[in-house]
């Protein structure tokens, strides 16, 4: 749907128009001036598709060397205008507070096999004191559309991409994320396949600098507005390194599906970042990190193939969490390693989630195998646990310690109204040749009962301690 106009055959032509492509409105206007005997003509094109809030300009010379027609000039993209009141009604597009605030501008050279952009600027922010990116461009023609984008630019504060939350200090990482993904969601993903890499060396994020980061992109398959992440890697808060590579739908239910690497050598600057103040067994943390490959949405998180490193100590296995719509949301965790410290690991868990622990939160289910276990100043060695909480009710299904101050222990429990009103039934067997250790254990757990403190003065006692109890708690 088009109409034209010209003065001469030879031009100056106008013409303005619409078209669908993949089901997108697209308005235009072209115009150009006279056919010169050299067979060049100079063109203008501008371009408003519907479902953008971008306008596109391209403003060269066409011409034809041996038969063949190329094109040199200029394309530019900036912020669409005010839109009229007329087309508020017939043809309207996303308001221009949604677009980032930025203007591109780049030489262009198009031929019938491609484009090349030798240069191209990118402003960001404020007209009269803009961040700039700059970098090279080209597009291969065949079949379908393929390009290729390499950009580089200084440090960047995302205080000037106005439509970015801003960000304050102790943000959760929930926030953090949002933040990010406000930006991501403005940004047009191109139709045809290409890639694009860019590399920063400091972005500025409310109180933070984010350090040297990297990545390659590109369309995802099959995925509208999702990007298919080559490669990114990012220097976080808390000596953070971060990599990432998988697909990544930024919209309104945003998805992750691919390898995560998260690195600290400061975990406690990284909680910190993350809005949570570190206790004493963080800031004892000298470095944490993650492997996995995650499937994230809002409402799951699968983490595959998981490694979990604490402070020199492993875990690998795997972690779902899952919403419902009616309930808690539930953890299932399936765990085994060289050992982990409790305290270490509810506070990593607490900076992940923004809040409080997880555990009174949630439902959970887990198995866990490990070497080593510390708790509250207790180590036990070879400990394999299995248990679940729903709701109220608390079961271990399985207990078995090799070795807590030189006993096995083994038990199972089942209770319900945890944690205010409890009923249910403990049983737990004792096991060690010399249970002096295991005794003062206890005994300073409980207060220093005057029969503990008497079999512990006397060893004997103590001696092939087997201990059978089954402790019951109800109404009465």
């Amino acid at each position: 749907n088009a109409t034209a106009s010209a003065d001469t055959l030879i031009g100056p032509w106008r013409g303005e128009g619409e078209f669908t492509r993949a089901g997108v409105r697209n308005r235009f206007s072209a115009s150009s001036g006279q056919w010169k005997t050299s067979g060049r003509i100079t063109l203008k094109l501008d371009l408003e598709p519907q479902n953008q809030p971008y306008d596109y300009a391209l403003d060269g010379t066409f011409r034809f060397e041996k038969l063949v027609p190329a094109f040199d000039g200029i394309a530019r993209v900036k912020r669409a205008g005010s839109p009229s009141d007329a087309d508020r009604i017939s043809f309207p597009r996303p308001e221009r507070a949604t677009a980032l605030p930025v203007h591109l501008e780049a030489d262009v050279q198009i031929a019938t096999g491609g484009a090349t952009f030798p240069a191209f600027k990118l402003d960001i922010g404020a007209a009269n004191d803009p961040y700039s990116v700059t970098g090279t461009a080209q597009a291969v023609f065949a079949q379908r559309v393929n390009y290729r984008v390499e950009a580089e630019g200084q440090q960047i504060d995302l205080a000037r991409l106005e439509a970015a939350s801003p960000q304050q200090e102790g943000q959760s990482a929930q926030s953090r994320l949002e933040a990010v993904l406000n930006v991501l969601r403005q940004v047009p993903v191109p139709v045809t396949q290409g890639e694009i890499s860019l590399y920063l060396p400091a972005v500025i994020a409310g109180d933070t600098v984010i350090r040297e980061v990297g990545f390659d992109a590109r369309p995802a398959t099959g995925g509208d507005d999702a990007w298919e992440i080559r490669n990114l890697e990012a220097q976080l808060p808390g000596r953070t390194e971060l990599r990432a590579d998988g697909v990544l739908d930024p919209g309104m239910e945003p998805r992750f599906d691919g390898n995560l690497i998260v690195a600290s050598r400061q975990p406690s600057g990284l909680a910190k970042w993350l809005g949570h103040e570190p206790g004493e067994a963080l800031r004892k943390l000298s470095s944490a990190g993650i492997s996995t490959k995650a499937a994230i949405t809002t409402q799951t998180a699968v983490l595959e193939n998981l490694e979990i490193i604490t402070g020199g100590q492993q875990l690998t296995g795997r972690i779902v969490r899952s919403a419902k719509e009616n309930g808690r949301p539930l953890i299932e965790a399936d765990l085994s390693g060289t050992g982990l410290v409790v305290e270490q690991m509810q506070e990593l868990a607490a900076m992940v989630s923004g809040g409080g622990s997880p555990v009174s939160s949630h439902d959970l289910q887990g198995d866990l195998s490990a070497d080593l276990v510390e708790w509250d100043g207790i180590r036990a060695r070879g400990v394999m646990a299995r248990g679940v909480r729903r709701d109220d009710v608390v079961r271990v299904e399985t207990l078995e310690i090799e070795n807590v101050e030189g006993a096995q222990v083994s038990g199972t429990l089942n209770l319900q109204g945890v944690p205010q009103r409890l009923r249910g039934q403990a049983k737990l067997k004792v096991l060690a040749k010399d249970g002096t250790d295991i005794a003062r254990l206890v005994s300073n757990r409980t207060g220093n009962p005057v029969v503990l403190e008497t079999w512990i003065a006397d060893p004997v006692t103590l001696a092939e301690l087997e201990v059978t109890a089954s402790i019951e708690a109800g109404d009465d």
